[in-house]
């Protein structure tokens, strides 16, 4: 009898274990797209700042060949 019961906690255990993972997984894909969107939006805006210098530079010299 005590043994039996050990095993339903034992199975209870595991079975809350196994779910907190789902939900831990659940949570990470939830939250990864965002961050990648983050990053690429922050490389893509820091890349934009670095052209726009040079866009400007060479819309310069193009109206100073003018």
């Amino acid at each position: 009898m005590q043994t039996q019961r050990n095993r339903m906690q034992q199975q209870q255990q595991q079975q809350q274990q196994e779910q907190q993972q789902q939900e831990q997984q659940q949570e990470q894909q939830q939250e990864e797209p965002y961050l990648l969107f983050l990053c690429l939006r922050t490389v893509t805006s820091a890349a934009s700042a670095a052209a726009a210098p040079s866009a400007a530079a060479a819309a310069a010299a193009a109206a100073a060949a003018a």
